[in-house]
Parts: C-alpha cells; sequence; structure tokens
C-alpha cells in the first residue's frame, strides 16, 4: 500500500474544502481508488458537462498510479505529487 499527495494544477481552482493538497492510500495498481479520491476533490475551473477539461481528466492514462498521476500533472490537472510506502 501507497500513501499519494497530490498538488493542484493550473487547471483546477484547487480542491474542496479549500485545501492546498490532498492524500489518500491505495495500492500502486488501484487506479479506481485513486481516480475516486482524485475526483471526489478536485475542483476544475470548468465543470460542465461537456468542458474538454472534464473529458480529458476523464481520459487521463490508467496503467498504475504513478502513471495516471504523471499524466495528470502533464495534462495541468496537478502541479506535482508525492508517493511513499505506507506501513
Amino acid at each position: 500500500m501507497k500513501k499519494f499527495t497530490i498538488y493542484a494544477g493550473k487547471k483546477t481552482n484547487g480542491f474542496i474544502d479549500d485545501q492546498t493538497s490532498i492524500s489518500f492510500k491505495c495500492d500502486l495498481s488501484d487506479t479506481d481508488t485513486a481516480y475516486d479520491n482524485i475526483a471526489e476533490s478536485i475542483v476544475l475551473k470548468d465543470q460542465g458537462k461537456d468542458s474538454q477539461n472534464l473529458i480529458d481528466f476523464q481520459n487521463c492514462a490508467d496503467g498504475n498510479v504513478e502513471i495516471m498521476l504523471k499524466d495528470l500533472v502533464r495534462m495541468n490537472f496537478l502541479s506535482d505529487f508525492e508517493e511513499e510506502v505506507d506501513d
């Protein structure tokens, strides 16, 4: 199990409750849990149903959690992330 901490990028207004970062725990292969945690916490600048940002966010690479987070950084949804082993 790993602990991931993510930081909002340029295509977001941050996270719910004005948090500067959020953390969640999951296995490296558990992209569903990671995606759910991110999607429930992030506030996109344009969240309309037909928003290109929302479509891009939903279509991020998801081979594993690290690949997903790197793709979200590349697309500017996240500015950075940290990964650590959780005991």
